[in-house]
This record gives C-alpha cells, sequence and structure tokens, in this order.
C-alpha cells in the first residue's frame, strides 16, 4: 500500500485503511476491535452479538444459507467469509443494522443515549470531497434537492442496502440472502422510504431479473478486452484473463469471474451485475466498457 496523493485531497475507498483505523481504536482503548464495537455502540443500541466480525458458534448457528438464482429458481451456494476485519464481514441481523441506522440519523443517538457526538454525526454525513458523493463510512447522495445516507454491500450470496433522510429522520434497512438481488433491494428501500414519507407512486419498480444465457467465449476474442478501464480517476476495474478463465475486479474490491453471454457482453455469478464492451469503430480497438449494476449503468473507459 502507498499513498497517491497527499492526505485530504483525494478520495480513494481502501480496506486495508479501515484496518488501520481499528488497530488505532485498539491501541488507544486497550481493547480487542470487536470488545470495543460492542461495549461502545452495539450494546447501547441493545444488540446481543459481543463478538460481532468473529461469528461465535450460536451466530453461526443462525446464520442464513446464500442463494443464487437460477432460472428464477433458488440455488443455495456456498458460503463465503472474507475476513476483511473493520471494512466488513460483519454478523448482525437486518433489525440491529437498523438500530445503528437509526442513531445516526438521531445525531448519534438511540432512545435517549447518545452513542457518538453530534459533530462527529454531521462530520460523517458531510460529503468530504467535491469529487466523490462520501462521507466518512456511508454514501452522501442528492435526489431532487433531498440528501440520503446510503451505503450498499454485497459478498456472493447476500446484498444489503441502508438508505436514510437526515432531514426528515426517516430510513430504511434492507436485507437478502440472494445474490441476485442486487436490482431489486435498491429500488426497494426506496420506495419504502416514499411510502414512510407520504408519497404514494403511480406505479411499483419492476424488480424482475434479467436472465443470461453462458456462451463459450475464445481466449483469443477475450484477450482485446484485458486491460484498464477507468470509472473515475481513483476507481478503476481491471479486466484480466487466467487460463481460460475470465475476471474483473474494481479497485479496493475482490475479484469476480466473468461468464460471456455474447462476444461483447459479460454478467456475474453471485452478483447481479454485467457489462459490455464497446468499440468506437465496428473494427477497431476496445476503448470502454459500460458496466451495470443496482440499476445503474456507469462508463468506464480503457486506459491500457
Amino acid at each position: 500500500m502507498k499513498r497517491i496523493a497527499p492526505p485530504g485531497t483525494v478520495y480513494r475507498y481502501c480496506n486495508e485503511c479501515f484496518g488501520i483505523m481499528a488497530w488505532v481504536v485498539q491501541k488507544a482503548s486497550g481493547q480487542t476491535w470487536d470488545q470495543y464495537v460492542y461495549e461502545h455502540i452495539l450494546k447501547p443500541l441493545g444488540v446481543d452479538v459481543p463478538t460481532p466480525s468473529i461469528p461465535s458458534p450460536i451466530v453461526v448457528e443462525h446464520l442464513a444459507l446464500p442463494y443464487a438464482l437460477q432460472d428464477n429458481a433458488p440455488v443455495p451456494i456456498a458460503q463465503v467469509r472474507y475476513d476483511v476485519y473493520s471494512a466488513g464481514d460483519i454478523y448482525l441481523r437486518a433489525t440491529d443494522m437498523a438500530r445503528f441506522l437509526a442513531a445516526q440519523l438521531n445525531g448519534g443517538v438511540f432512545r435517549g443515549t447518545r452513542i457518538l457526538s453530534e459533530a462527529s454525526a454531521r462530520e460523517m454525513q458531510r460529503q468530504q470531497f467535491p469529487d466523490a458523493p462520501y462521507g466518512l463510512g456511508t454514501g452522501v447522495v442528492e435526489r431532487d434537492g433531498r440528501v440520503f445516507l446510503q451505503h450498499s454491500g454485497a459478498i456472493p450470496g447476500f446484498n444489503s442496502v441502508s438508505l436514510g433522510e437526515p432531514a426528515t429522520r426517516m430510513g430504511v434497512y434492507v436485507m437478502s440472502n440472494s445474490g441476485s438481488s442486487a436490482k431489486a433491494i435498491g429500488p426497494l428501500a426506496r420506495l419504502a422510504l416514499a411510502l414512510m414519507s407520504g408519497e404514494h407512486p403511480d406505479s411499483l419498480p419492476s424488480f424482475a431479473s434479467k436472465v443470461f444465457k453462458e456462451i463459450q467465449l475464445g481466449t483469443p476474442t477475450f484477450d482485446r478486452y484485458v486491460g484498464e478501464y477507468q470509472l473515475t480517476p481513483e476507481f478503476v476495474f481491471t479486466v484480466s484473463r487466467d487460463g481460460s478463465s475470465f475476471f474483473i475486479q474494481a479497485t479496493g474490491q475482490q475479484r469476480f469471474r466473468l461468464y460471456a453471454s455474447s462476444p461483447v457482453d459479460f454478467f456475474l455469478k453471485g452478483v447481479e451485475a454485467d457489462l459490455t464492451f464497446v468499440r468506437d469503430a465496428p473494427d477497431g480497438p476496445v476503448t470502454a466498457m459500460v458496466f451495470r449494476q443496482g440499476g445503474q449503468e456507469r462508463r468506464a473507459k480503457k486506459i491500457r
């Protein structure tokens, strides 16, 4: 890991940096990360999980099984544990996470108990860099003049989204044990928040999943796509080949295998996302990649 710019000037998500912060908390408090989080955050929230990062046998006994959708039928898949310490993999229930969101929306207070100072809560909810809609640990998104706190997470077989509006102090947390639910839970959370706000949409969003049929693609064809695709100055998709298997990896994230549905279209399994490689001319070189996930479509320019 190396510094990419002077501190406070450029945003870049980094799992390792969250690990460093956890180490600082441990050194300053004299407690393990789990002990500190439980005593100072979870216990005041009424959460009874003393080891949120390392699942106890009781927690393992109650873990939801992960599924993927294949031909619109649920198929169980292998459980994955990434062990990314303070950057993720917290073992809690949806109601526990909803309590955490409630404390954020109430300026650091939950049911009369202050967990975080009001000034710190405000700082967490402030966009830290002009070119990145991110506060401290949560996204800060503006829609139609309204500001929302938003955070999503996904590993194979699971998806989650947290959505709240500080101005109204209303929010919703959605958790799913389906890796094919990414397209649905974001719109579902927005719909729930709209209904809580008294809004009555004329039509409901469609949550239908896109079905892909895998085809076999030769490595010479795919090798034309291998390279780096820049979404923002600090966020790059790396496309690679390992033997006859194809992969994509975003900055600071895990590597996922790609499956071809056409000579230019690919999809992921376990995470609902797909992409298309783009040429400016029919026989020209690949110049970009269009990445689709969660109802959003983003274009990344090929830089090497």
